[in-house]
């Protein structure tokens, strides 16, 4: 999960399966961006490009996640998956990562909200104070 979200100039539904196929639905509902596609003008089959257009900062990091939990993989590595994000996309987001750890997921997080990194079950901090 990038912390710039990136996308490739395609549909939505096609940005979060990556043509692995499976329903798309329940990574959707996880990152709680389900609503956002709803409101789309085509839906999933909406095009976005490189940028994501059409979504705003916090849309396009849920998307983001919804990519990264489709396929319910073993390892999720993401990378500032709050930053930038108001309170309340910032817990939802945390909140669809901590879901897909507690479904198996290794969940590895590299972060400057300490509110997220108190709630992983280890944190190494990486430099320090001069």
């Amino acid at each position: 999960m990038p912390q710039a979200p990136h996308f490739l100039a395609a549909s939505l539904r096609r940005n979060v399966t990556l043509d692995r196929g499976g329903d798309p639905g329940p990574a959707l509902d996880s990152a709680a961006v389900g609503p956002v596609v709803a409101a789309l003008p085509r839906g999933l089959d909406t095009r976005l490009g490189e940028t994501g257009t059409g979504l705003s900062g916090g849309e396009a990091r849920r998307v983001m996640q919804a990519r990264a939990v489709h396929g319910r993989p073993d390892v999720i590595l993401a990378d500032e998956p709050t930053a930038d994000l108001d309170a309340g996309t910032a817990a939802d987001v945390a909140e669809g990562l901590l879901a897909a750890a507690r479904d198996g997921a290794t969940l590895i997080v590299a972060t400057h909200d300490m509110a997220l990194a108190r709630r992983m079950d280890r944190i190494v901090t990486v430099g320090g104070a001069a």
